[in-house]
């Protein structure tokens, strides 16, 4: 049986698994998750724009996006996507009525429509358990998009959307952090990068390290990423710490410059 733990922080209601450790033994130091990140979508979101939250879990990157907007009085849109983690996440947007600022896509992200299943679930997969991947990235996976189209099941657990597929506008921002996906999802996701002027992108991108140390296709993983962002379009990259990466356009790489000398 799934159980919750709930804490105050931010002047929010946050629940959360009890079985997310990592994240529930921050939260026990008064700690709110990733806080660090309200920073980073403030200084590069631009202005009076909506936010794109890839990989939502628990709700928490929303609601510092929120809590941004609030703060300059816009009442734009926070779109998250979440294939999982559903019953903490909406649990979090109601008890902190963001029910008109999110609108929430029960679905995961990928290059083509398709289900799959959940991954190691006959073998123990554990509902709250932050850093799993939809499919079992593993030794012999090189090439992700053949590895789901190998996965796909039509009667599967999980509904796989392109980005694209929604027709989403005014982004200016999108915040991408699904585990491995990020490549596939990127790839179902040109032409609304394209169509919205390539909006400032905040990307989690693993290495060949820890867990993942055999994994071949971790090892120019970010390669691939910074390569096809850069083909695509995008100007500029900076890294913000160990795994996460910015990309920007000329003009928004202008704009945080000038905001960056005007400070």
């Amino acid at each position: 049986m799934t159980t919750f733990l709930s804490f105050n922080l931010r002047d929010k209601k946050i629940n959360a698994y009890d079985t997310d450790n990592p994240i529930t033994n921050l939260f026990k130091q008064n700690i709110f998750w990733d806080h660090d990140n309200y920073s980073i979508f403030q200084k590069y979101r631009r202005p009076n724009t909506n936010f794109i939250d890839a990989g939502g879990y628990i709700g928490t990157q929303s609601i510092l996006m929120d809590e941004i907007m609030k703060s300059e009085n816009e009442k734009n849109k926070i779109y998250t996507f979440e294939p999982l983690h559903h019953e903490v996440l909406e649990m979090n947007i109601i008890d902190n009525n963001l029910q008109e600022a999110v609108t929430l896509f029960k679905v995961g992200l990928g290059s083509k429509k398709c289900k799959i299943n959940v991954w190691n679930k006959d073998a123990g997969f554990i509902v709250g358990q932050p850093g799993q991947s939809l499919v079992v990235i593993n030794e012999t996976v090189q090439d992700i998009t053949q590895f789901i189209s190998k996965a796909e099941n039509e009667n599967g657990d999980i509904q796989i959307e392109t980005l694209d597929s929604y027709n989403l506008v005014n982004i200016g921002f999108i915040k991408l952090d699904c585990e491995g996906m990020e490549l596939d999802i990127l790839n179902g996701a040109k032409n609304t990068i394209i169509n919205n002027n390539f909006p400032p992108l905040f990307i989690e991108i693993w290495k060949q390290e820890g867990w993942r140390e055999n994994i071949e296709y971790y090892k120019n993983y970010k390669d691939l990423i910074r390569t096809f962002l850069i083909d695509l379009g995008y100007f500029y990259e900076e890294r913000l710490n160990y795994y996460d990466h910015i990309f920007l356009n000329k003009e928004d790489f202008s704009r945080i410059k000038d905001n960056e000398s005007n400070n």
